[in-house]
């Protein structure tokens, strides 16, 4: 039996990018730094989509159904690959679970 985090990223899960955080774009590559714990990352051209639609508000289902329909693969693996990749950039505050109630 699987037991899940109370706050683990589902497919209904909000996020967006985290408000404390700076992106920019260096020689072709996307560079996000969080302010908090003043770790970045550099984004392939996958991530870099993915980063450029977390600008808005977006549940992770849209995220992944949004790439699906730019690139060819299994549903539950792009699901897989893009929930991994948002855990690892929440673990380091550069994005946010938004509530579902909120206007951001």
């Amino acid at each position: 039996m699987s037991i899940s985090r109370p706050d683990a990223l589902l497919p209904e899960t909000k996020v967006t990018w985290h408000s404390e955080q700076i992106t920019a774009a260096i020689d072709g590559e996307v560079i996000v730094m969080g302010m908090i714990r003043g770790q970045y990352v550099g984004l392939d051209d996958i991530g870099s989509v993915l980063w450029k639609l977390l600008e808005q508000p977006q549940t992770i289902r849209q995220l992944c159904d949004e790439l699906g329909l730019r690139y060819q693969g299994n549903s539950d693996t792009i699901l897989a690959d893009v929930t991994a990749f948002l855990e690892d950039l929440r673990s380091i505050d550069l994005i946010e679970v938004v509530d579902a109630g909120s206007t951001r």
